[in-house]
């Protein structure tokens, strides 16, 4: 007979009866995770304020997940008291199977089991003493995602993931996304021989852990042996190689057209080609010194070499029959091939999805803020004049170096580029140190993306000429980091760091849109016509890492060129469109292949502004994917006229802040605060059941924060700090009369309502009052305020909840102060 105390608790009912149950069963306890953090503590910025709400997710948390191999999930347990049914909790632990991707939920308060299959959809009850052994368990998974060959689950279950050693805890938890990313890909292979895979996750997410653990896996299972990891810059080959690969096998990176056979695991670049590609190697700041090309190198081994091939960002180049990585791929072809983006858009031309298939898994933007795994924005779009107007010159107007400037209206697409306005620059910079100084700190990491490196260089200049004491404190202060800039790329390493204090702003033109890992990055500038979806996706990634220890909770875009407008796109972060089936592609179907870009006489993309080489028009207006290319060299061209003397000025500022749904919308505190109640509650009257029935106000009152109504700002920009919540959110939704605390107080002592009471009961409701007219309802409907030494004179807090709460007691009680806040008359 199991001893339950007469009050149980969840945890009583998991220490005592689960827990020896599932262990009855076989589970040991490496193959169970507890209070496992499904989402991490959320930030949201606060509209018309500086001020970052963290919102605490304590809440998504699974009692128990069983696992194999150390962290493959295969089901949950949600538990209750056990006063409760044992389906109590069958819907949340549902819930947390899906988000897991695992069959198997399970619920229970300690008397049985009930099982449902999210595959089938069936439900079931188990006796404590039947709950399915790991083996029984493991089948029943493999069965269900469609693993049946006993050989395919026997490999599969010797697929166990790596532990970090490293780390002071001794092993490294993945993130869920990061179990289920790494378990699809991993199953993938094992169980449904997929040989291309494609996996898509934001910047900031963790996508080189991600591959670490899946190599780990696949060579722990005997499925793989030699591995080939492509980037296409160096940083990016360098940060894999420095992120664990050196722990589990012996790793080599390819550099001067040499490949050591003794390795297991490889990291080169994939941009460097033979001649047709020669027009590709001019544009990459990474270009190795060897005399021999990446594809011929690689040609001198086998197709069958590697068994497994990444690669990273594959987005880039993707669009052409030519390009870098499809070319060694397709030479490699017996190898399973996996590709990883951030960006998997068809728009930019980049239909990575055509070779790989559909991705087998998608983690974006939205859910990783949403989830408390990457950093909220906001955006600041600045609109100057004559970049929405255009500049005309007067006719024969020469520029600064005597050039007669042709006759024509220049738009925003020709500033700093055809047209150089160093008026426009001071007037950007000026913003741009006007808002850093004023709003996030002096010392705020800084990245502004210019149209050109010329374009960085002017941009440097001019916020240097701004900042002579910071400059003078450290020359490291404002840096340009471009391809041509040596002594800025040189400062890499430091810009990345959250302990290095310099350099802390840093304009740029393509070097840093990929790869670059700067968490501390609190400011994004926009002054380059960036068209491309996927590029404007690696700009934004710079900033969306968290590091709330170094207080970096979210970031801000200050836009000068309208760039922000792609957030307006519904495919910009939604899931890519199903254009494969999640078979293996046949690599000779036609409609697997993209049809390549049309190309100019040097191999180049034609549709494709070459970057720094100054026109003589408006060529930014492509829809390519300028991510696709590093800094290229500079060519100056006669065509570049530079016009002093011509002014700019602010007409339009918009300030816009992430919704609840993760859409970017600009609105007042208040508009956002109104929208966020009326898509809770259409009307009053759903409101008013909901607060009056609600048992806990402070639940309801964090349940309305969570979804964007900033309480304590809102008290601010009305004007009254003593507000209460009801309140509040009657005004700014329906229109109705603002009480202070001390007017609905003062309407209650005089109330009907509490003339029913006797003396006592009289006496306890006034004293409770009286708090909530300084701390509010949240405060006085906590029963632990009733065992403080003002009311121990009335019985303390199981008297007063009998005495006010009747037989219903908790709820009684809350009932009666409801009633009489918010009904007395």
């Amino acid at each position: 007979m199991i001893s339950i105390n007469p009050n149980p608790s969840e945890e009583d009912t998991k220490t005592k009866i689960v827990l020896p149950a599932i262990q009855a069963a076989g589970w040991k306890h490496e193959n169970y995770l507890t209070e496992y953090n499904l989402f991490s503590d959320k930030y949201r910025i606060v509209p018309q304020t500086e001020r970052v709400e963290r919102i605490s997710q304590s809440h998504r948390r699974p009692d128990i997940i069983l696992c194999i191999n150390g962290f493959q999930p295969l089901a949950v347990i949600e538990i209750k008291r056990f006063d409760l049914p044992d389906s109590q909790g069958i819907d949340q632990a549902i819930a947390y199977a899906r988000t897991l991707n695992v069959p198997f939920a399970y619920a229970t308060s300690g008397h049985k089991f009930v099982e449902f299959n999210t595959k089938t959809g069936q439900q079931r009850t188990l006796s404590l003493e039947s709950f399915p052994s790991p083996q029984e368990l493991w089948r029943s998974y493999c069965m269900s995602v469609g693993i049946v060959e006993p050989n395919d689950q026997n490999t599969l279950a010797k697929a166990k993931y790596y532990y970090d050693v490293g780390t002071t805890t001794g092993k490294k938890i993945p993130r869920y996304y990061q179990m289920v990313a790494i378990n699809s890909v991993v199953q993938a292979i094992i169980g449904l021989h997929r040989r291309r895979l494609l996996l898509v996750m934001a910047t900031g997410t963790g996508k080189t852990f991600t591959a670490l653990q899946i190599v780990y896996r696949l060579r722990k299972a005997g499925v793989i042996k030699r591995v080939l990891y492509l980037a296409d810059r160096n940083k990016l080959v360098d940060q894999a190689k420095s992120e664990g690969f050196d722990n589990i096998a012996h790793c080599a990176k390819i550099t001067n057209g040499k490949i050591d056979t003794h390795h297991e695991i490889y990291f080169g670049l994939y941009q460097q080609l033979s001649t047709s590609n020669k027009a590709d190697q001019d544009y990459s700041e990474d270009q190795e010194e060897s005399s021999v090309s990446t594809i011929d190198l690689y040609k001198r081994l086998r197709p069958d070499f590697f068994d497994l091939i990444i690669v990273d960002e594959c987005h880039r180049g993707s669009a052409s029959e030519e390009s870098a990585w499809r070319e060694i791929l397709e030479y490699f072809h017996p190898a399973i091939q996996l590709g990883l983006t951030a960006t998997p858009n068809t728009s930019d031309g980049a239909n990575n999805a055509a070779y790989f298939g559909a991705p087998i898994f998608t983690y974006s933007l939205k859910q990783g803020i949403e989830e408390g795994y990457l950093a909220p924005y906001r955006v600041i779009r600045i609109d100057l004049d004559k970049d929405k107007t255009g500049w005309l010159p007067e006719p024969d107007q020469v520029d600064d170096n005597g050039k007669e400037i042709p006759q024509k209206l220049y738009t925003l697409n020709d500033f700093d580029r055809t047209i150089i306005l160093p008026d426009r620059i001071k007037r950007v910079a000026q913003i741009i140190n006007d808002f850093q100084h004023n709003s996030l700190g002096k010392m705020a990491k800084t990245i502004v993306f210019c149209a050109t490196q010329v374009h960085a260089l002017r941009m440097r200049d001019a916020l240097r000429e701004l900042n002579p004491q910071q400059m003078q404190e450290n020359s490291n202060y404002i840096v340009r980091m471009t391809s041509s800039d040596e002594e800025g790329k040189a400062l890499y390493a430091q810009f990345c760091s959250v302990s290095e204090k310099y350099p802390v702003i840093v304009t740029t033109s393509k070097l840093l849109t990929t790869g670059a890992d700067t968490k501390g990055t609190k400011l994004i500038v926009l002054d380059a016509n960036i068209k491309s979806h996927t590029e404007f996706k690696q700009i934004i990634g710079r900033g969306t890492r968290l590091d709330a220890e170094s207080g970096k909770t979210n970031f801000t875009i200050l836009d000068f060129r309208r760039v922000s407008e792609i957030f307006n796109d519904p495919d910009f972060d939604g899931d890519p469109g199903d254009l494969l089936e999640l078979g293996d592609p046949d690599p000779n179907d036609p409609h697997l292949r993209p049809k390549p870009n049309k190309t100019n006489h040097d191999g180049q993309d034609a549709t494709t502004d070459s970057e720094d080489t100054i026109g003589s028009g408006s060529t930014d207006n492509s829809d390519t994917d300028g991510a696709d290319r590093a800094d290229p060299p500079i060519h100056k061209t006669r065509n570049e006229y530079v016009v002093s003397g011509v002014s700019f000025e602010v007409v339009d500022a918009t300030v816009s802040y992430l919704d609840s749904n993760g859409k970017l919308i600009h609105m007042q505190l208040r508009d956002f605060a109104k929208q966020s109640i009326l898509k809770e509650f259409p009307n009053y009257q759903d409101f008013e059941k909901s607060w009056m029935t609600a048992l806990s106000k402070a639940q309801l009152i964090r349940d309305m924060e969570n979804k964007g109504v900033f309480f304590q700002d809102l008290r601010k920009d009305l004007g009254q700090k003593d507000l209460d919540e009801y309140d509040i959110v009657n005004h700014i939704a329906f229109s109705s009369r603002l009480l202070t605390r001390q007017e609905r107080a003062e309407r209650a002592r005089h109330s009907q309502v509490l003339q029913q009471y006797d003396a006592k009961q009289k006496q306890i409701l006034l004293d409770l009052l009286s708090i909530y007219e300084r701390e509010g309802i949240s405060e006085i409907e906590r029963p632990t305020i009733l065992k403080t030494p003002r009311f121990q004179v009335y019985g303390g807090l199981p008297q007063i909840v009998k005495s006010i709460g009747g037989k219903d007691g908790k709820a009684g009680y809350s009932r009666a102060i409801t009633n009489l806040l918010y009904q007395a008359v």
